[in-house]
């Protein structure tokens, strides 16, 4: 029919009428959803409603909500605001690109339709809430950010074939009970990730050698779990990290990473924290002194039984070294004194070394 329609009784029917009729039906419709939010999670108990079921306000005043120029909600900001219930009652909202509801009191499982709601999502944080269930990391197509720390999840997955599984940036599932093998939740993981934080969860098992792949990744957190066997080869896996934390794994008696510290971590040239804390882990290479950037380096609460290499002072920009806890033996390299410039922390505390202090060190 073309951009318009001749109707019997004269006039046209343009398609840009059609549009804008459909459009303010789409807002009609997106206003009635958020009102059903609103009632279905306590909204007259919210720490901030204003405007919300103002009849003589647009709802793009409303508290929390950022519309585009047509109007559109695009971001709902109720961060810290006592929201309690379900998430399912917030739905359909189509152009929806960053919702935000951390800090509040919404609880139950995520349905697994709900992602379909808002297939533009590129941000979502629901993070210290009370979710359960398993949570889906890759949830809607366009997702680049997902936030789900300090809830109940107890698994947590990601769907192979969907499109956010090659776009998502940043995941945080931290302070969960996330309980599975290391290899179920690396299942299918996003391989395009710039941070990954998986701490404070109760993941076991061994890491998978060779360790899957991730050229992007920065920052990779999955300190206090459970995790147990030898550190795998990282530096082909996560060329460009510079935060790795595998720290605490002892949460039992099985728990706990062992052997050594591959020289490969030398390779690792971007390295500015590396905090391998509270394993069992019995030497670590001399080679370590290479890594040039570092910032932290934390070994303390582990089984060394060597010598500290005098390499290490070669670390000038290191503000914080911790091997206490270990079983060093020997004297205290005067190299050492060549980190007093930036040093900041130095712990070598419960070892078995000489009691005598190099010279070099009256400079700390």
């Amino acid at each position: 029919i073309g951009d318009y329609l001749t109707l019997p009784w004269g006039g046209d029917l343009t398609k840009e009428y059609c549009d804008k009729e459909l459009d303010m039906m789409y807002l009609l419709e997106e206003k009635r959803k958020l009102e059903y939010f609103y009632n279905a999670t306590g909204g007259e108990r919210w720490l901030e409603n204003s405007g919300w079921l103002n009849d003589t306000l647009p709802h793009c005043q409303w508290h929390g909500l950022v519309c585009d120029e047509n109007d559109d909600v695009i971001e709902i900001n109720l961060n810290n605001n006592n929201v309690m219930g379900g998430i399912e009652t917030l739905s359909f909202l189509s152009r929806l690109t960053k919702l935000d509801l951390s800090g509040n009191r919404l609880s139950g499982e995520i349905p697994l339709r709900f992602a379909s709601f808002f297939p533009n999502l590129v941000h979502i944080d629901i993070s210290n809430n009370e979710f359960g269930g398993c949570v889906d990391m890759t949830f809607s197509s366009g997702m680049l950010h997902a936030n789900y720390s300090y809830n109940n999840f107890i698994c947590a997955s990601a769907k192979k074939y969907k499109p956010a599984r090659e776009a998502l940036e940043v995941v945080d599932i931290s302070n969960n009970q996330i309980d599975q093998d290391v290899s179920e939740v690396f299942g299918n993981m996003p391989p395009n990730l710039r941070e990954l934080d998986l701490s404070d969860n109760r993941i076991e098992g061994s890491f998978m050698n060779p360790f899957p792949r991730f050229e992007n990744i920065q920052r990779f957190d999955i300190s206090d779990n459970n995790m147990n066997g030898p550190l795998p080869e990282f530096s082909r896996a996560i060329p460009l990290i510079k935060e790795l934390d595998l720290s605490n794994q002892r949460q039992t008696e099985q728990g706990g990473l062992t052997g050594t510290i591959s020289p490969d971590f030398i390779r690792l040239n971007e390295l500015l924290v590396l905090n391998l804390a509270s394993n069992n882990l019995t030497s670590f290479p001399s080679d370590l002194g290479n890594l040039l950037r570092l910032k932290r380096l934390d070994l303390s609460s582990n089984l060394l039984s060597q010598s500290i290499p005098s390499e290490l002072g070669n670390l000038a920009g290191l503000n914080e070294l911790d091997l206490s806890n270990n079983l060093l033996s020997e004297s205290i390299p005067s190299e050492l004194g060549n980190l007093a410039g930036a040093l900041e922390v130095l712990d070598l505390t419960n070892n078995k070394l000489s009691e005598q202090v190099p010279s070099s060190f009256e400079s700390f």
